[in-house]
């Protein structure tokens, strides 16, 4: 058994499906993790508001309950823990609809154990990191969109943007490089934590979202470029991020 994982690197995992908890529990074990389990969303939150797990693996449909309303929930009560959604649909509007309700991340059935083990690892490897960060307020100036990343707040217009953690740190690694290119592989590695490269599609589906809540949409505003080959980028004319001392 692994010993990268501490003994309080609680998982819950969510699945109406008793042979699918087991062979993510006998996965996540193995890894070092110490694993607890719910049947639907109802019992999940309610373990998440009691038991405190740090991550949550949230099947997308089960009845009652199901995996989006869950997430949905968890958000609109202040539960912050990181959530890998496990789907059968690999479709856009699938992983749209998960990421916009506030998961960080999705796997599309059937999926490799070691890929869940490695994403678990990453993702509890950033809630960390940005645990640590120090609490300077970080301002970035996109035409008529402001957003302080230290703050975890944006607006538009002067009307509030509901952005997720995950499209605050990749707003925060595109500006740190603006005008550069920013690679897939890196973007995966600094937002994500994934060491390795992976076929999932969360950059693509992340960048797609969160051009379109910045009204980032056509010719008329495009801070966030894509160039293909290489990657992402905030246009070079985007105002540099103010440091602002708390």
């Amino acid at each position: 058994m692994s010993s990268a994982s501490a003994p309080t690197s609680r998982i819950l995992i969510v699945d109406d499906e008793a042979c699918l908890r087991l062979l993510l529990g006998q996965s996540l074990k193995a890894a070092g993790f110490e694993v607890m389990e719910a049947t639907g969303g109802m019992q999940a939150l309610e373990m998440i508001a009691t038991e405190g797990p740090m991550l949550v693996v949230m099947d997308v449909s089960m009845p009652g309950l199901d995996g989006f309303a869950a997430v949905e929930r968890m958000r609109v009560s202040g539960m912050t823990q990181p959530v890998i959604m496990l789907t059968s649909f690999d479709d856009v509007d699938h992983r749209v609809r998960g990421l916009g309700v506030g998961a960080d991340d999705y796997l599309t059935k059937p999926f490799h154990h070691r890929e869940l083990v490695a994403r678990v690892q990453a993702l509890l490897r950033r809630a960390t990191a940005t645990a640590a960060k120090p609490t300077a307020r970080r301002i970035i100036q996109l035409g008529d969109v402001t957003v302080d990343l230290g703050a975890k707040q944006a607006h538009r217009a002067g009307v509030p943007v509901a952005l997720t953690r995950t499209e605050f740190a990749l707003l925060e690694c595109l500006a740190s490089e603006r005008g550069r290119p920013v690679s897939r592989e890196r973007l995966l590695a600094t937002v994500w934590g994934y060491e390795a490269d992976t076929s999932t599609r969360t950059v693509e589906t992340h960048i797609w979202r969160l051009r379109k809540k910045l009204g980032d949409i056509g010719t008329e505003s495009p801070w966030l470029q894509t160039l293909t080959g290489l990657g992402y980028v905030m246009a070079p004319e985007a105002p540099e991020p103010a440091l602002i001392s708390a």
